[in-house]
């Protein structure tokens, strides 16, 4: 199976945060590490429908709540994100480029909708010292 930068980046990195850091949050109300990849992985059950493709089953929107361990949280984060880049390995080009209305009718190109998260990611691990893999040439 063909591995797409963004599929390698962010389970890359969430594989890279140590686990004592997945409940660190960067301040009260926001989202933890592990909470951020939960959330990230129940987006990607819906982004299919923004895409007109139907969303996979099993993923439950609720993780965020439920899930708490490490391994589990990048299970659902790895099977997520296969979906969601097997989606966008599937579409040509051109239609990825295409533009769908978005949460709170903002417009967005179906391949941003794919990538919505990843800053997030990066943030989260940079303010933990945790430096993407990718960026260290030991990445894949």
């Amino acid at each position: 199976m063909r591995q797409t930068a963004l599929r390698r980046e962010i389970v890359g990195l969430a594989g890279v945060i140590p686990e004592g850091k997945y409940e660190w949050r960067p301040n009260e109300g926001n989202h933890s590490v592990g909470q951020a990849y939960l959330h990230l992985a129940s987006a990607n059950s819906g982004i299919p429908v923004f895409l007109g493709i139907k969303p996979p089953a099993g993923l439950e929107r609720d993780a965020e709540t439920k899930i708490k361990s490490k391994k589990e949280i990048l299970d659902l984060l790895t099977t997520s994100v296969e979906n969601a880049s097997n989606t966008a390995l599937s579409m040509p080009d051109a239609v990825l480029d295409r533009e769908v209305k978005f949460f709170g009718g903002k417009r967005a190109t179906k391949r941003s909708v794919l990538c919505e998260h990843l800053g997030q990611s990066i943030a989260h691990a940079r303010m933990n010292n945790v430096i993407p893999p990718w960026s260290t040439g030991k990445g894949e």
